[in-house]
């Protein structure tokens, strides 16, 4: 009774016009593991306006008192099964702030016969707007099946930050490079134009995994972009502080870093998980001082 009065209110235009969207989301029947997360300028904060998901995906968002709204996409029992499949739509509105991040690396367990898992992200950033996303690494178990597509659309002065990484999988359990099957692809459009667009397929169908010509000897494989006005300037005076060493033949780690028209793309091979970690977390320091925190600081 208490949802036909408010419906029969935003009808009749007592409610405000935000309410009555709230409430029309909350009566539209949403498939599994879809989520809608959206976010919009308050004075000098960010406030979440969304943030609503379906088994198995979660949305937490803590306060943390900082200018930007802090998100953590979690799962009911810490990982994906054979068969799920999760969809997540984010509006970073102009001049806002959001951080999306995980509780944790994302497992994804021993798949069945014909059982996949899948992830999808979809997100529009505003002008003057910020998107980080900072996930922890997808960690595949032994005949795990994943894919994952994640698109970006930014509006001129956009700004995006964009951490995709995986690991070899259960080193204790011997399990390394041992999934049936991985797939990451991303796209980023800025200004209606594509300026990025990057895959990595990771299949022992089409060779050992672990031949030196493939993955080889290292353990953990990272992607990072960073992209917008807002950003570019930081990165150049942060990382020119950060000196990256001449790789050898049996360098542990190889970092490479290349630019594109607004941003920069910085790949990491290292033979640690926990070595590309720090890496990455030497590299998202340049975010502090936008933020007020710094991505993964209060972890590992």
């Amino acid at each position: 009774m208490p949802v036909r009065v408010v419906v029969v209110a935003c009808v009749l235009g007592f409610v405000p016009q935000r309410l009555c969207s709230l409430m029309n989301d909350l009566m539209t029947a949403s498939p599994p593991g879809a989520g809608v997360l959206e976010t919009a300028r308050a004075g000098d904060q960010t406030i979440v306006l969304r943030a609503r998901a379906t088994a198995p995906l979660r949305l937490l968002c803590p306060r943390r008192g900082a200018s930007a709204a802090w998100v953590y996409a979690s799962s009911y029992g810490g990982g994906l099964v054979g068969g799920d499949h999760t969809r997540l739509r984010v509006d970073v509105q102009p001049g806002s702030q959001c951080v999306l991040c995980t509780q944790a690396s994302t497992k994804v367990y021993r798949c069945g016969p014909g059982k996949q898992c899948r992830q999808e992200v979809e997100a529009s950033v505003g002008r003057d707007g910020l998107l980080v996303v900072a996930p922890d690494p997808i960690t595949c178990f032994a005949d795990a099946w994943y894919q994952q597509q994640q698109s970006f659309c930014l509006q001129e002065g956009g700004n995006l930050v964009l951490v995709d990484w995986v690991t070899s999988g259960r080193h204790a359990r011997n399990e390394v490079w041992e999934f049936a099957h991985y797939a990451t692809r991303f796209s980023i459009e800025y200004a209606g134009r594509l300026v990025v667009a990057d895959a990595l397929v990771l299949d022992p169908a089409q060779g050992p995994l672990r031949s030196p010509y493939r993955v080889g000897r290292f353990h953990c494989l990272a992607t990072m972009v960073v992209l917008g006005d807002q950003l570019t300037p930081l990165v150049d005076v942060a990382w020119q502080t950060q000196t990256t060493d001449t790789p050898q033949q049996h360098s542990r780690q190889i970092e490479t870093v290349s630019s594109f028209d607004g941003g920069v793309i910085l790949r990491v091979a290292g033979m640690s998980t926990e070595g590309v970690f720090r890496t990455l977390q030497q590299r998202l320091s340049f975010l502090e001082p936008l933020l007020g925190d710094a991505p993964w600081s209060r972890k590992w």
